[in-house]
Parts: C-alpha cells; structure tokens; sequence
C-alpha cells in the first residue's frame, strides 16, 4: 500500500505538486490546494495548444479543472483534492 502511494503520480514532474496530491486532504490547507489548482490550469493551458494531448483526456482535464474550481469556491477542499486527482490521471 504504502508503494502505491509513493508510485502515485510519479508521472508530475513537479515534486512539491506529486507530494500534494498524494496527501490526504485533511492534511491540506486551502492555500495548498489553491496551489494545486494553480498549477493544474497552467498545465491545461499547455494542453490546449498540444496536438498531442487527446481530445478525451483534455475534456477530462476541463471538468476535473472546473469541479476543482467550484469546490475550493464552497470552501469544499476533500472534493476539490479528489477533482484535481483526477485532472492529473486523465
């Protein structure tokens, strides 16, 4: 269990964000989800022009993005984690 945590997101190049989102967000304060959310949409706004990111997972991505949005928006940080997870599994 413990490897699976340690190999989840191994593919987000930055550290401090792969560590963030393998936290449990209780542990997290707004700010650090703030900052996930960040640097999330400055990744979509990568994607967008990227011909190589598929149509499906950028779709993903959106709505992953904008559920994040909203959550952190309701001071809802646990749905907020969960939607930014899935923005970086897409």
């Amino acid at each position: 269990m413990a490897n699976d945590v340690k190999l989840a997101f191994s593919h987000v190049a930055d550290r401090m964000l792969a560590h963030f989102l393998r936290r449990e967000p209780q542990q997290l304060r707004t700010e650090d989800v703030q900052l996930i959310l960040d640097r999330s949409l400055d990744a979509l706004g990568r994607d967008v022009i990227d011909p190589a990111v598929p149509g499906h997972a950028l779709e993903t991505r959106i709505e992953a993005a904008k559920e994040a949005k909203r959550a952190l928006d309701h001071g809802q940080r646990k749905r907020a984690h969960a939607a930014l997870q899935r923005f970086w599994t897409a």
